[in-house]
């Protein structure tokens, strides 16, 4: 996948209420564009406008002007009307650009001029001041109506939906970064190098993290740890290697390990090895690593926990019953998670 965002990758849809409309329209049976413009009472153009935004969501599938839903786009039918929203809001948030936007956004706490956002649009995608102007528009359209932005006087901020952002946002491409720092294409193109590089070892990594994923305990401690970032005013983020990065004051890298007596050596052992990976292929030499573990380092291994923080330099936390525990001096560093 190029780094630099391709045009059909950019919605032309100036209104996401419609795109929900064009899946229902589907599910009625509109097939064709020309159905989904009659049914929409918009000319031809635009229902094609509003399908392609509906495939880019992952909502409806095309095959030679024969639309049909996705298994999104059922759940979506199927949904109220605030489900609705929530499922198209986290549709938008898995695009490339409104992953680059939104992190964007978030990194300017006093928001962004139009004009400011137009530029960074035309750096990391494809596309001309011009046609940047209008499809910032369409953005800003979208994340308003999603109540995911606003706009005050000629500024644009990131508005921290409990409920949109309440669940870690989902980065299906590993070699997007999760934690940009300059917004500039160098940093995304040095990212997409490296783990291109790597990308043998990291299809082998991807099995062994989605088995792991799979556990409940695991599972926990990322909704856990990712409460916590939410509650401190930040996104939490993820992807398929990755198991949570934000940036609160400092960029973060979390791994999460359910341990047990018999395996939490190899368990951090393979956590220490990871998190190193990941600052790399991120491209983030200043971020800070952190590993969470199921519980309290166990009999004969409390040791790995002074190891951890003394000499590798890797914060770490543990679970017990639903409440995370850590050192003084790790509270210390990551005091908003308490907070």
């Amino acid at each position: 996948m190029p780094v630099v965002i391709e045009t059909r990758e950019i919605p032309q849809a100036d209104r996401i209420d419609r795109v929900g409309e064009v899946v229902i329209a589907v599910a009625q049976g509109a097939l064709t564009f020309q159905d989904i413009a009659m049914k929409l009472d918009v000319v031809e153009r635009q229902g094609r406008y509003y399908r392609l935004a509906a495939e880019l969501l992952g909502l409806v599938q095309n095959h030679s002007n024969q639309a049909s839903l996705t298994p999104r786009g059922q759940a979506y039918v199927a949904a109220g009307g605030g489900d609705r929203s929530l499922i198209m809001a986290r549709a938008v948030m898995e695009l490339r650009l409104f992953q680059r936007v939104v992190g964007f956004l978030e990194a300017r706490s006093t928001g962004a001029s139009t004009e400011e956002l137009t530029k960074f649009m035309t750096t990391v995608a494809d596309i001309g001041n011009n046609m940047a102007a209008r499809r910032r528009s369409t953005v800003v359209a979208w994340l308003t109506a999603l109540g995911l932005a606003r706009e005050d006087n000629g500024l644009i901020h990131l508005v921290f939906d409990a409920a949109s952002f309440a669940k870690p946002i989902n980065v299906p491409n590993a070699a997007e970064p999760l934690l940009p720092k300059s917004f500039e294409l160098a940093e995304y193109e040095t990212v997409a190098s490296r783990v291109a590089a790597a990308q043998e070892d990291i299809v082998m990594q991807v099995s062994s993290v989605a088995r792991e994923r799979a556990n409940r305990a695991h599972l926990d401690l990322v909704n856990l740890v990712a409460s916590r970032i939410r509650r401190a005013g930040a996104i939490p983020r993820y992807n398929n290697l990755i198991d949570l990065a934000a940036e609160i004051g400092l960029p973060l890298l979390f791994e999460m390990k359910s341990v047990t007596e018999g395996n939490a050596r190899a368990q951090i052992r393979a956590g220490i090895s990871q998190l190193y990976e990941y600052r790399y292929l991120q491209a983030r030499p200043d971020a800070v690593l952190v590993l969470v573990t199921e519980t309290a380092p166990v009999a004969g291994a409390q040791w790995m926990s002074d190891y951890l923080e003394k000499d590798r330099g890797i914060l770490h936390l543990w679970d017990g019953d639903g409440n995370l525990y850590a050192s003084a001096s790790t509270q210390a560093k990551l005091q908003f998670l308490w907070s």
